[in-house]
């Protein structure tokens, strides 16, 4: 019977399988394991210049073709993109995937607003038991 090396609701990893409700995956195929928590702003940051750029560069065309009050439209389209700007600054992404002989699978993916120690913790000891289960195989 194999030792069970870290269980929760959703997940339990043992010396040889790694169960959830979704499926079951030996510990032998699995040949690393990748643990990412991230901020979504900096991967974002390249469309949000994009769009600055375009917004000024129309802004500046319309301003030269009607006037002054070319801009209102510019500035009324700018509040939405400051206020998903300043959402996005919010988002936090945490993934846990397994890479494995048949491809990647994504143990977990959870979006939010906040900082989330606890899932933090939570992706840290199975990913801890999982690298503990790899290095008893034989």
């Amino acid at each position: 019977m194999p030792t069970t090396l870290y269980q929760d609701s959703e997940v339990t990893v043992t010396e040889a399988a790694i169960k959830t409700p979704q499926f079951t995956m030996y510990v032998n195929q699995i040949t690393t394991v990748v643990f990412v928590y991230t901020r979504l702003l900096p991967q974002m940051l390249p469309m949000i210049v994009m769009l600055v750029v375009m917004g000024g560069a129309g802004a500046i065309f319309l301003g030269k073709i009607v006037g002054r009050l070319a801009f209102l439209p510019i500035l009324t389209a700018g509040l939405p993109l400051a206020i998903l700007i300043a959402a996005m600054s919010f988002l936090r992404k945490t993934t846990l995937k397994l890479l494995t002989t048949g491809g990647v699978v994504v143990l977990v993916h959870k979006i939010s607003f906040t900082d989330q120690p606890e899932l933090v913790s939570r992706c840290e000891k199975i990913r801890a038991a999982i690298e503990q289960a790899r290095a008893a195989q034989p």
